[in-house]
């Protein structure tokens, strides 16, 4: 893999770098419309002759390699322990014998450039994708030759990827944690603001993103110690909580990645959104420019609207006073009117249409408020408890319970925090190999080996809630390119057709595996008091009808999928109240922007945002052909931009009652933006049950590169996901 296939290789020319090369073929492209995959092709041959190669660590064989990387400090030893050499010389061995080749240039340059292992003082690489692999799957084996096996031929079939912090420091001493993000939910208190903050700095500084939950922080001018006015509100904890994850940057990778969720309807809710707005000539005590934020959107702002009314801003201090509970423990749609009818509760009233022009206006100018459907994640949960805030990608949905301390600083209440195990099946490599049920159980096996290996005991209550939930968040990437093989067109009735059959299919094995591990080890705490007890959270899924069309019928056929009846759904749900489920939560979506590229493939769920994309890579840029695109399909090739919004929303639509958590759904608005489009298309996923909205992107795909080739939206892309 350090080198491609380098038969009758000729000279470079003085001058000809991989970098130019790969810009010829942009060039080519925009001036003639031509794509020329030979020059993504070559550009690869000459990377690693020229970068690569020349910069590898030579090892005559796998056991100098290995006692090298050990008592240089850059592997664990005790994971290799675990092993004989006998082994682990076949197994290097076996990995290599995949002969696996790089598919596109950036695939190559965003592996070696973020995520193989360097030496320290020379900066020679000192791993291939093959070695990285390897360590990966022998860590999370922990000595178990059979999973190890079943491990890298999972990924190295192209039917797995693993999380970025996962692939990156499995096996890597002093390396960061295998978790890609976290959520804190914060209470209201100065002891909880600041002990919040730490842990979101401990969780930032071993390379994980924080999603952090604002909703229970007074709002600006509310009481404190009963004298009124006091509280400054919520943006100057924002702008704290935003210079922590500036200054404690992911291990000097990357910049540290905080996102902030609040209750639509609190008061300071849209001071936080104004922060974020274009900057120019702004105070910039009023600035919020790295942190990311997160609307969680109740049905009553929705209905609101919907109906050109006025709606009612809240402070979570008369929330709590009369509810008796923390504004993120209820229902603030079950309260909605008690609290406007009460003279006693502090009310300001805003137009709701507006504020959701506004929202829309400030996601043209930054992609973001992120956006969470409370009421749709809440009506869709299994699992008894309120959830009030999502991650800083928005494709975990679980609930919490927040820390206390008492005065003297002493722990009450050890809480349940959320952790984030995600990894991605890929679809093309999951189709195509026809084995999708033990595929799935080995995929699922993986992500619970990193919750059992995640070691975050610097922040008890994520300790606490891993174990308890034992949750994970198996996903995909390369569905759209999976359609656009199969020439299924994004948005037509073949891809919502397909869309609810492979989710309902993924969820149906996943369920099974989580069943065989709960009667192995028991059931994640707090079973008996979920709907999968009772067997009413299978009652969708057994009883529905299933209308599919002869395309996705014949794809059915021809890959041998084992989608599920509705008996198998009875018999499975009668399992799970028998043996119970080993996790609270299966199955989550992400962006995976990062790992996407590395392997090659059409991220997430959604087809690529451009045919050609420009991608920051250091200093200069990267072009990367989208994934599946050739010249025989590029005028078939659809864009992100270019799917109607309404058919791209009912692809995640059709998915998304088979996801226990969320969707990390990018919306890609089309060239002319106006609020009235991004409005209608909230409504739409609002309305379509979809839970949460990522970001929003503006279409650059017809603008003109600058004098450096440059093609970049000014969106700041989540530094957790991005490559």
């Amino acid at each position: 893999m350090s080198k491609v296939e380098l038969q009758d290789t000729p000279t470079i020319p003085a001058g000809e770098t991989a970098e130019s090369i790969n810009a010829a073929l942009w060039v080519k492209h925009f001036a003639t419309g031509e794509l020329d995959l030979d020059l993504d092709k070559k550009a690869t041959r000459v990377y690693f002759l020229r970068d690569i190669n020349p910069n590898t660590h030579f090892f005559h064989n796998t056991r100098e390699k290995l006692k090298y990387l050990v008592s240089e400090g850059y592997y664990k030893k005790s994971f290799l322990e675990a092993y004989t050499w006998e082994f682990l010389e076949e197994f290097y061995k076996s990995i290599f014998d995949y002969r696996y080749r790089y598919q596109k240039f950036i695939a190559a340059e965003a592996f070696y450039s973020k995520v193989a292992l360097r030496d320290n003082n020379t900066g020679k690489y000192l791993e291939r994708f093959e070695d990285r692999v390897a360590a990966t799957a022998l860590y999370l084996a922990q000595g178990s030759e059979e999973k190890a096996r079943r491990y890298v031929s999972l990924i190295m079939r192209d039917v797995f990827q693993p999380a970025t912090p996962t692939f990156q420091n499995s096996g890597r001493a002093n390396a960061g944690q295998l978790t890609s993000c976290a959520i804190l939910y914060v209470d209201d208190s100065l002891r909880s603001i600041y002990r919040t903050l730490d842990m979101a700095a401990q969780l930032s500084k071993n390379g994980a993103g924080v999603g952090i939950c604002f909703t229970n922080i007074r709002a600006k001018k509310a009481a404190i110690k009963g004298r009124k006015g006091l509280a400054r509100g919520l943006l100057g904890w924002a702008q704290i909580y935003e210079k922590t994850s500036q200054e404690v940057d992911q291990l000097g990778t990357r910049k540290g990645a905080f996102s902030i969720s609040c209750n639509a309807l609190h008061i300071d809710q849209l001071d936080l959104l104004h922060a974020r707005r274009a900057i120019s000539n702004r105070d910039v005590n009023s600035q919020l420019t790295d942190i990311h934020l997160c609307s969680v959107i109740p049905d009553i702002l929705m209905q609101k609207a919907d109906e050109g009314k006025r709606v009612a801003l809240f402070c979570p201090l008369d929330v709590k006073r009369i509810t008796g509970k923390r504004w993120t423990e209820i229902s603030i749609d079950e309260w909605y009117d008690r609290l406007v009818a009460d003279p006693t509760v502090r009310k300001e009233w805003v137009d709701a249409k507006k504020y959701f022009d506004e929202l829309s206006f400030i996601q043209s100018e930054c992609g973001e408020p992120f956006v969470m459907f409370e009421g749709n994640v809440n009506r869709a949960s299994a699992i008894p408890g309120w959830v009030s805030a999502t991650n800083i990608c928005t494709e975990i949905t679980q609930k919490n319970i927040i820390p206390e301390w008492d005065e003297k600083g002493n722990t009450t209440v050890v809480g349940e925090s959320v952790v984030c195990n995600v990894a991605s099946l890929m679809v093309c490599g999951l189709m195509d190999e026809g084995q999708f049920g033990a595929d799935v159980a080995t995929a699922v096996d993986m992500l619970t080996d990193v919750v059992t290996l995640s070691d975050m005991s610097s922040v008890p209550s994520i300790v606490a809630g891993n174990n308890a939930a034992r949750a994970i968040g198996l996903g995909t990437m390369d569905f759209a390119g999976f359609l656009i093989r199969e020439g299924i067109v994004f948005g037509d009735e073949d891809s919502k057709c397909f869309s609810d059959v492979f989710y309902e299919t993924l969820r149906y094995w996943a369920e099974v595996r989580s069943s065989d591990l709960a009667e192995q080890h028991g059931s994640f705490d707090g079973f008996e008091e979920t709907r999968f007890a009772d067997g009413t959270a299978f009652l969708w899924h057994s009883t529905r009808k299933r209308h599919l069309t002869p395309k996705v019928q014949a794809l059915i056929e021809r890959f041998n999928l084992p989608v599920p009846t509705n008996e198998m759904w009875v018999k499975q749900a009668e399992r799970t109240k028998t043996v119970g489920r080993y996790h609270r939560y299966l199955l989550a979506i992400a962006p995976n922007g990062g790992s996407s590229y590395y392997r090659a493939v059409t991220p997430s769920m959604n087809p690529a945002p451009q045919k050609i994309e420009p991608r920051r890579s250091g200093d200069g840029k990267t072009y990367y052909p989208a994934a599946h695109l050739t010249n025989e399909n590029q005028h078939i090739y659809p864009t992100a931009h270019q799917v109607d919004v309404y058919d791209y929303l009912d692809v995640y639509i059709a998915a998304a009652p088979h996801i226990d958590q969320a969707i990390a759904m990018t919306l890609f608005a089309p060239a002319v933006w106006t609020t009235r489009w991004a409005n209608a298309a909230r409504a739409y996923a609002y309305n379509g049950g979809l839970k949460t909205i990522y970001y929003v992107r503006t279409d650059s795909e017809n603008e003109r590169p600058d004098a450096q080739g440059s093609l970049f939206s000014s969106i700041k892309e989540c530094e957790s996901c991005a490559v």
